[in-house]
C-alpha cells in the first residue's frame, strides 16, 4: 500500500523529539554517574578529592584576628563566601569550607578580621 504524505507528517517531529530526549537522559546519567553509580556514564570529567578540604590540625592553627588570606593559606582552598553584611560601617564576612563526608568549617571575619569560628566533625 502507498503511504500519502499526511501519514509521514508527524514522523519528522516525533524522531526529532525522541533525539532530544535521548540527549537529554545521556546529559543527566553523566552528570549524576557519581551519585547513581552507572556504569556505562563517564566520571574522567568530574574531579575526585580524597583528601578533605579542611582538617581538625588547619582549624586549630587559625586564630582570631588573622586575614582571610591567612586563613585560606594554611587550609589551601578558597572558602565559599556564604554571608555578607554592612552595617554601621562594619563589614562582616562568613566563608564555609566543606568535606565530601560533611564535616565543614566556617570562619566570620569583621573589617577583614577573623572574630570566630566554628567546625563540626572535622577529621
Amino acid at each position: 500500500m502507498k503511504r500519502g504524505a499526511g501519514s509521514r507528517s508527524w514522523a519528522t517531529p516525533v524522531l526529532i523529539l525522541l533525539v532530544i530526549v535521548a540527549a537529554c537522559v545521556i546529559f543527566a546519567l553523566q552528570s549524576t554517574s557519581s551519585i547513581g553509580g552507572f556504569p556505562f556514564a563517564s566520571t574522567a570529567r568530574l574531579p575526585q578529592i580524597d583528601r578533605p578540604v579542611v582538617t581538625m590540625a588547619a582549624y586549630e592553627l587559625i586564630q582570631k584576628g588573622m586575614s582571610y588570606k591567612q586563613v585560606r593559606g594554611i587550609i589551601g582552598a578558597d572558602g565559599i563566601e556564604t554571608v555578607r553584611s554592612e552595617l554601621a560601617g562594619h563589614t562582616t564576612v562568613m566563608y564555609s569550607w566543606k568535606n565530601r563526608n560533611g564535616s565543614n568549617m566556617n570562619a566570620m571575619f569583621q573589617d577583614g578580621e577573623l572574630v570566630t569560628k566554628a567546625q563540626f566533625g572535622l577529621p
